[in-house]
């Protein structure tokens, strides 16, 4: 669909079997009550549930400025708080990124993981560097 003000974006993408290796499910829950706690308009916003549970699907690199998350502010716990142009399957258009103690340990080898196949990926990519 459009993006939040009308637009439509084409997205050229290159296909590999796997993106990236299956990442943890994280619940939301806490997060998202931090959230709410400090900004409390957020209470009346969809936000996220949970992420991860499967390999990614797509990643979007930096050649479209306009499809990176909007950084809005940092929470006191230290993740930040950003507004998507694309919704998630709950609805929502905020992303969180940053260390927290809720999914810190489930996913230090994961992300490990996800990067080193990244930079493999990224070195036999079409696109020149």
């Amino acid at each position: 669909g459009p993006t939040p003000d009308g637009t439509y974006k084409e997205i050229v993408a290159q296909g590999i079997p796997n993106v990236t290796g299956h990442f943890n499910e994280l619940d939301l829950s806490i997060v998202n009550s931090e959230l709410t706690t400090y900004d409390k308009s957020f209470r009346c916003e969809v936000l996220p549930k949970q992420v991860g549970g499967d390999r990614a699907q797509l990643l979007l690199g930096i050649r479209d400025p306009s499809l990176h998350p909007i950084p809005m502010f940092m929470l006191p716990s230290g993740i930040g708080v950003y507004r998507s142009a694309f919704k998630d399957v709950y609805g929502s258009n905020i992303c969180y990124g940053g260390p927290h103690y809720t999914f810190s340990p489930n996913n230090n080898a994961s992300t490990m993981v996800m990067f080193a196949q990244m930079i493999s990926q990224y070195k036999s990519s079409v696109y020149d560097s």
